[in-house]
C-alpha cells in the first residue's frame, strides 16, 4: 500500500531524446557521432520541472570554453550546448503550464529565458548577420558574447579556426557539410562553409568590426557615418559577406584594402560590382597579372577594376584616412613581392595580413633556408615602422589568420624564430609529428627540442597543449633543399 502510494504522489517524469535535440539543432550525422547528447530525464512537479542540464541563468551566462585545440571543438561545444537547450525547450512545449525549470544546484530560469535562449541558438548557429557578438577584451583569444532578450551566451573560438583551417589541411568541412570533397567547385557547399561571424569591438575601438569565418580568415571593417573600409575580402561565401556588409554599411561608400595578392584576401572580389565599391586600394608594388593562388590568374579579378578606374595604388610609408581612422602603409616583401602590413595609428592596432603568419606551434609561416637573410631585412623594416621614439606604436596585431586582439609582442617573436635559423640553420629545426621542420618561440624563448616535442601527445599530430597556451607562441616552418635527383 504504501508503495502504491509513493508511485501516486511520484512526480511525471519526460524524457527528451538526446537524438531529435541534435537534429532539432541541425547536425549532420558524423557530427551527431562527436557530439553524442545523451537523453535527458525530467521530473514534472506544479509550474516546474527539474533537470540535471544547465544553460545557465539570466545573472550567470554560460561560458563555453574548450580551451582544447583539437579541430572543431568549438564548434561541438557549441552543438551540444544547443542540443541541451532543445531538450529543455522539448520538455516545455510538451507541457505548456510549467513555467519554471530548476537546475540540480537549485537554480532556476524561467520560461520565457528558455525560449530567448533558443531563439539565439537558432540564430548564433545560422550566422545571422544581425546578431552581433560583443568581443571579450578580457579574455585572451577570440570570445564572443550573444545576447537575445533575456539570454547571454558566451563561447571561445579556437585560434585555429570555428571549423579548422581548411588551408593547412587541418579542416571538419567534410563533417560540417556531410559532402565530402569538391566542395571549392560547388558554390553552395562552398557558402556553407565560409560562414561569418560580426565580431563587434566598438566598446573600445570606434566603428571596428572582426568579420570572422568558420575558416580562418578574417576582414576587418572599419565604420564613421560617412563611410566604410574593408580591410581584406576572404575567398569563400562571397554571398555571405555581401550580406553581412549591407546589414553594417548599408548604402554608405565602401572602400577595400587588399593586403596582398593570395586569394583567400582577395578573391571575393569576383562578386563584388564595380559600382558598389568606392575604391580599391592595392601594393604599387604587387603584381596585378600572372598565376594567383590556386591557378587562377591574377588579371582575371584586377582588371575590371583597373578599367573602372577604382584602383587606388599605395607605397610604403603611405598615409591613408578611411572611417575617422588615421593608417600608415607598412610595405614588408617576405609573404609576396609587395604585400603590407596596416597600422592603425588610431586605436594603436597593427593589421599584420600574412606577413607574420598564423597563431600556431604547427609552425605559422614558411620559408626557404635560402630567404632567411630577406625576411629579416623584411621584419628590420617594419620593426622601424612601428617604433616611435623607442615606443611601440601598437597595443595589438590582427593577422589575416589571426582574428583577435594579439598580443604586441608576437612580431617580435616571429622574428626571433628568424634570427635564430639564421644563428643555428638546421640545427635549429625540429622535424615535428606533422612532418614539419619548425621552430618555436614561447613568450619570446626559442624552445628545445624537448619542450617542442611536449607539444604533441606521446609523438603523435595531436596537440597537448591548450588553446590558450597557443596565444603565447609564434613558429614557423622551414622548406629544406630537396636533393638533387
Amino acid at each position: 500500500a504504501s508503495s502504491e502510494a509513493e508511485t501516486e504522489t511520484a512526480a511525471e517524469q519526460f524524457t527528451a531524446s538526446g537524438a531529435e535535440a541534435m537534429t532539432a539543432a541541425g547536425m549532420s550525422d558524423p557530427i551527431k557521432e562527436i557530439v553524442n547528447t545523451e537523453d535527458a530525464v525530467f521530473d514534472i512537479e506544479g509550474n516546474t520541472a527539474s533537470t540535471a542540464l544547465n544553460i545557465g541563468t539570466e545573472k550567470e551566462p554560460v561560458y563555453l570554453d574548450d580551451n582544447n585545440y583539437v579541430t572543431g571543438y568549438s564548434y561541438y561545444n557549441v552543438m551540444g550546448f544547443t542540443a541541451q537547450v532543445k531538450q529543455i525547450k522539448a520538455m516545455l512545449d510538451k507541457y505548456p503550464d510549467v513555467d519554471t525549470v530548476a537546475y540540480a544546484d537549485g537554480k532556476t530560469v524561467s520560461r520565457s529565458f528558455v525560449e530567448d535562449m533558443n531563439t539565439l541558438v537558432d540564430r548564433l548557429n545560422a550566422f545571422d548577420p544581425t546578431l552581433s557578438l560583443k568581443y571579450d577584451f578580457d579574455k585572451a583569444g577570440s570570445n564572443y558574447i550573444a545576447s537575445n532578450g533575456s539570454a547571454v551566451l558566451e563561447f571561445h573560438v579556437q585560434t585555429n579556426g570555428y571549423w579548422g583551417y581548411d588551408l593547412a589541411g587541418d579542416s571538419i568541412i567534410d563533417k560540417v557539410v556531410n559532402e565530402p570533397g569538391g566542395y571549392m567547385e560547388n558554390q553552395e557547399l562552398n557558402n556553407k562553409y565560409a560562414q561569418f561571424f560580426t565580431v563587434d569591438l566598438t566598446d573600445r575601438y570606434e566603428g571596428l568590426y572582426i568579420l570572422n569565418d568558420t575558416d580562418l580568415q578574417n576582414p576587418v571593417l572599419y565604420m564613421n557615418d560617412d563611410e566604410a573600409f574593408l580591410v581584406d575580402v576572404d575567398f569563400r561565401g562571397a554571398e555571405n559577406l555581401k550580406k553581412i556588409l549591407a546589414e553594417l554599411v548599408g548604402d554608405k561608400p565602401l572602400y577595400i584594402y587588399i593586403t596582398h595578392a593570395h586569394g583567400d584576401h582577395y578573391q571575393n572580389l569576383d562578386a563584388f560590382d564595380t559600382d558598389a565599391v568606392a575604391g580599391l586600394y592595392y601594393s604599387k608594388t604587387e603584381p596585378v597579372s600572372g598565376e594567383g593562388v590556386g591557378g587562377t590568374k591574377l588579371e582575371d579579378t584586377f582588371q575590371r577594376w583597373v578599367d573602372a578606374g577604382k584602383m587606388i595604388y599605395y607605397e610604403d610609408g603611405d598615409i591613408i584616412e578611411r572611417a575617422g581612422k588615421q593608417f600608415e602603409v607598412v610595405i614588408m616583401s617576405n609573404h609576396t613581392a609587395g604585400g603590407s602590413q596596416l597600422i592603425d595609428l588610431t586605436d594603436r592596432i597593427l593589421l599584420s595580413g600574412d606577413t607574420l603568419g598564423a597563431q600556431t606551434f604547427k609552425g605559422g609561416t614558411s620559408l626557404g633556408l635560402d630567404s632567411v637573410d630577406m625576411w629579416i631585412g623584411e621584419f628590420d623594416h617594419s620593426i622601424e615602422a612601428l617604433d616611435l621614439n623607442g615606443e611601440s606604436k601598437i597595443d595589438y596585431i590582427i593577422g589575416g589568420h589571426t582574428g583577435y586582439l594579439n598580443t604586441w609582442e608576437f612580431e617580435n617573436w616571429v622574428y626571433t624564430c628568424l634570427q635564430e635559423l639564421r644563428e643555428n640553420g638546421e640545427e635549429a629545426l625540429y622535424a615535428n609529428p606533422i612532418g614539419q621542420n619548425t621552430i618555436v618561440v614561447k613568450d619570446g624563448a626559442v624552445l628545445t627540442e624537448e619542450e617542442k616535442a611536449a607539444q604533441f601527445k606521446d609523438g603523435t599530430p595531436v596537440p597537448a597543449i591548450s588553446d590558450e597556451e597557443v596565444t603565447h607562441v609564434a613558429s614557423i616552418n622551414v622548406r629544406l633543399p630537396q636533393p638533387e635527383q
